[in-house]
């Protein structure tokens, strides 16, 4: 049994998430496997899943990995 200060992963997802920036709208449709999930659904797979498959959760991930050059000019605000 776990502990009460030890969360599990699923209760632990959205502040995983949160601190890998993680993207709802990028992440499920950079892969058409989970593009069904909705948003807590999407947010538990990468938690669970995804991070251990090495997906990108963000743009900003994408472009650190592949081209780092540009990740410091990627805004992950929403452009009014």
């Amino acid at each position: 049994m776990m502990e009460e200060n030890q969360k599990s992963p699923i209760s632990r997802s959205p502040e995983i998430a949160q601190k890998l920036r993680f993207s709802y709208n990028f992440y499920t449709k950079s892969y058409p496997d989970i593009n069904n999930l909705d948003e807590v659904g999407a947010t538990v797979h990468f938690v669970n899943t995804g991070i251990y498959e090495k997906r990108f959760c963000s743009s900003y991930h994408f472009f650190k990995e592949k081209k780092p050059e540009y990740a410091g000019s990627i805004s992950i605000e929403k452009i009014s």
